[in-house]
């Protein structure tokens, strides 16, 4: 992810050395807007949010990585499980 922001960094900024003044200051805004986002946001930012969010959500209790998972199930138990109630309820409703 780092090296990929230095290189938008670069090609933004050549757009500096342009002949067109709106070239040059979008190259400059697309530049440090790339800088602040990868180096400043990414690197600090997001890193000392994630360490406080998980501190309080620790003290309530609350584990949003348990919440998010999918099944833990294989797909062919899964897949026969729902086969299985279609054909109960197809047996039931039919009698």
């Amino acid at each position: 992810m780092t090296a990929a922001a230095i290189i938008m960094i670069f090609v933004f900024g050549s757009f500096i050395f342009g002949g067109q003044p709106a070239i040059k200051s979008i190259g400059l805004a697309l530049a440090f807007g790339v800088l602040a986002d990868a180096f400043l946001v990414r690197m600090t930012l997001v890193p000392a949010v994630l360490v406080v969010m998980s501190r309080k959500l620790r003290s309530l209790r609350i584990r949003p990585a348990l919440a998010m998972m999918p099944s833990t199930r294989p797909i062919s138990s899964t897949a026969s499980a729902i086969a299985r109630t279609t054909r109960s309820s197809s047996l039931t409703s039919t009698s």
